[in-house]
């Protein structure tokens, strides 16, 4: 951009996001690849649950994103400009998953 201006939108993940984003991501790749039940998923999904309840109640109220000058009460907008991949592990990462 001329002058330097930065046009990027929204917030950088957290770091602990990008960190869980890539773990989840090997999980996934873990799991898909199993042929059998193993009792380590099962101990995952319970885990899982109780990760959910814990974290459930430091979300915001409203899960929409919040845009400039917007309420508090709604989520944070991430930046779409950068590697949407190392924030969402519904994405391919362009780094090197293992």
């Amino acid at each position: 951009m001329a002058g330097g201006e930065d046009r990027r939108f929204g917030e950088p993940p957290l770091p602990q996001t990008v960190a869980a984003a890539a773990a989840i991501r090997r999980l996934t790749g873990m799991l898909l690849s199993l042929e059998h039940p193993h009792p380590t998923v099962d101990a995952m999904l319970e885990k899982l649950a109780q990760w959910e309840s814990e974290l459930e109640p430091a979300l915001p109220a409203d899960p929409r994103p919040r845009m400039s000058g917007d309420s508090t009460d709604k989520r944070v907008y991430l930046q779409r400009a950068l590697d949407i991949g190392a924030f969402n592990p519904c994405f391919p990462s362009t780094a090197s998953t293992r």
